[in-house]
Formats: structure tokens, sequence, C-alpha cells
């Protein structure tokens, strides 16, 4: 069988190439994958030895395990994180705890902390929903999400905001958003946390395909004000 890898940033950048189609075995799975890109392209060994490598199988993230089959793209990339800790965009999210230390301020600044999570809905007026397939332009993304942050900040009792975001494919049930708001009182927590998800939403270019069973489309909620 035969299956297309695409090579993303710093793999891309150690294997001098964006692409590459191999033959495998029926039966192979990711790992062994893995192993002949090792062998077949010396500079992406050290990477994968370091555990540095995540790989998606048709746009969903895929374990070792993951029997491929013919025709499949595979995806190999590096963890997505960034923002120095407040915000960022993930591969896999934060736990909760780590989202509230996050948000915490220095002991007795805020009465406050409010948490939004947002979630995958099972269905749409397209019908049972998949996955939601996340792609964000990065750079750009954790620069807005920074200045969101700071307008936050910036309101009349607001200690501290966090913001965090998935990448990648997401099932129903599952976390995409993460945002915390500590302040002095709860009301300004609560008006100030929907204003920062309503301005994620609206501000951010992070992009998102909805795959149902009737099909897939990019979910495109109208043009920001720029």
């Amino acid at each position: 069988m035969r299956v297309k890898v695409r090579l993303f940033a710093s793999f891309r950048e150690a294997a001098g190439r964006s692409e590459v189609e191999l033959e495998l075995d029926e039966g192979c799975a990711v790992r062994d994958l893995i192993t002949l890109l090792s062998e077949v392209i010396p500079g992406l060994s050290e990477k994968f030895d370091r555990g540095d490598a995540l790989v998606a199988v048709n746009g969903a993230f895929a374990k070792p395990d993951k029997v491929l089959t013919d025709g499949d793209v595979v995806a190999v990339f590096p963890p997505v994180s960034g923002g120095g800790g407040k915000v960022g965009l993930f591969s896999e999210l934060p736990s909760l705890s780590e989202l509230i230390e996050a948000a915490s301020p220095p002991s007795g600044e805020a009465g406050a902390i409010a948490i939004f999570l947002g979630v995958v809905r099972s269905s749409s007026e397209q019908g049972r929903v998949l996955r939601l397939e996340y792609e964000a332009y990065q750079e750009m993304a954790l620069a807005e999400m920074e200045k969101i942050r700071q307008e936050a900040i910036s309101k009349p009792g607001v200690k501290e905001v966090v913001i965090y975001h998935v990448l990648g494919a997401r099932r129903p049930g599952d976390t995409v958003m993460m945002v915390a708001v500590a302040s002095e009182h709860r009301a300004e927590a609560f008006e100030t946390l929907a204003w920062v998800v309503n301005s994620v939403k609206n501000r951010v270019p992070i992009w998102k395909k909805e795959v149902t069973e009737r099909g897939s489309r990019w979910i495109e909620e109208g043009r920001p004000e720029i």
C-alpha cells in the first residue's frame, strides 16, 4: 500500500522536504511508518528518538498502534504551544488545575475566577458531527490572543486572564477552548469572560472544519472588524 507523509515546521526543515510518499506492507502501523521514515530520511532520526513527533492520520491525531491503509495522508509535526503560559495553542490542552494555577494572581488579589470551557457538540444543522478540525495562522493567532488578554486585564477589577485553544482534530465531547478570568468581584469576572470568549471567536485567526455524516465544510462566521 502507498501513503503520503506531510512534514511540518522543524520536521520539514530536518528532512529538507515537505512531502514524501512511501510503500508500506499491509497491516503497518504508525510506529512502523516512523521507523521507515528514520531510515529513509536520516535527518528525522534524532527528532523521533527525542519523542518530539505528533502524528495525525487523515486529519485526526493518531497513536503509534494506529493501523494505516492505502491512500492515507499522514502528517508529522512538533507539539504546538506558545505565549509564555498565559495564552497558548496546544495539540493537547493543559488540565483544568493548570488553567486555574495560571490564572491565579498573588494571594488575596482576586475574589473570583470565572472559567469557560468550549466543547465540541455532537450535532449541527448538517447532522451528526464526527469531528471538528482546527487550524490557525499560529504567529498571528498568538499575538492577537495576547492583545485580547492585555485589553481584558486593563478592565476595572480584572487581575489576570488566561486563553488556551486547541489545534488539530477533536471529537464530540472534547474540550477545544479554555478561558479563565480572575478579578476582584464575580460580576466583572463573568462580564470580562464573555467579552474575551467573543473576542477570540471574532478576532483570532483560528479556523474549524466541521465533518459530519453528510460531508465537511469550513465554518466561517463572519468578517471581523479590522
